[in-house]
């Protein structure tokens, strides 16, 4: 859900000409940290893990994520 807002902002700065790294970088930050917190929520809450094991769980998908993300971009 957090990437909806990132994908508004986008639209916006790449259709008002502004869209640099300097101003899509924090929004898409705080998704993933968003997103982070989502996963570790969802982990907690549907499998009753540890809160360390949710966190570390929920690194590692956004580490995957922007792994990917970076490929595919590239």
């Amino acid at each position: 859900m957090p990437w909806v807002f990132c994908l508004v902002w986008d639209l916006f700065l790449i259709f008002s000409g502004r869209w640099t790294l300097i101003w899509a970088a924090p929004f898409h930050t705080a998704a993933v940290i968003a997103e982070g917190a989502l996963y570790a929520y969802g982990f907690r809450r549907v499998f009753g893990a540890s809160l360390a094991r949710a966190i570390l769980i929920a690194v590692i998908n956004c580490l995957i994520f922007i792994g990917l993300s970076a490929s595919i971009v590239r």
